[in-house]
């Protein structure tokens, strides 16, 4: 989460979404990595797809730091639903990408769909 936290902070966007916590998930590595690979893309090429669709934007002054947009939150309570089913002790970038690609929606999403991600058979069981 720091690590999205971070990305939509560098960026100046005010709301903390999908796109900052995949580019964050990229950041960490972790078991992601291999399923981002499974789908048929390079964790890279989504980052840097991610920074081209949702450019930096000017710094305003007084910024806020980002809060987390609708969608961000229902992701984050599925994946810490999901590392509880699975018995583990805390959320990992698995169960994190794995509720972001749940939801079916989200900038993370059409990214991976605009790059040709299979997203097909990707679930929690994967």
């Amino acid at each position: 989460m720091s690590e999205a936290r971070q990305e939509a902070e560098r960026l100046n966007h005010s709301e903390l979404g999908t796109e900052h916590l995949m580019m964050g998930i990229i950041n960490a590595g972790g078991d992601a990595i291999k399923l981002l690979t499974k789908m048929g893309v390079e964790p890279d090429a989504v980052y840097t797809a991610i920074e081209k669709r949702f450019p930096a934007k000017a710094r305003k002054a007084g910024s806020k730091r980002p809060g987390q947009s609708a969608l961000m939150r229902k992701v984050i309570d599925h994946a810490r639903e999901a590392a509880a089913a699975q018995d583990s002790d805390s959320v990992g970038t698995e169960h994190l990408l794995m509720a972001i690609l749940d939801e079916k929606e989200g900038g993370a999403v059409r990214v991976l769909k605009a790059l040709g991600a299979d997203l097909s058979g990707m679930t929690e069981a994967s």
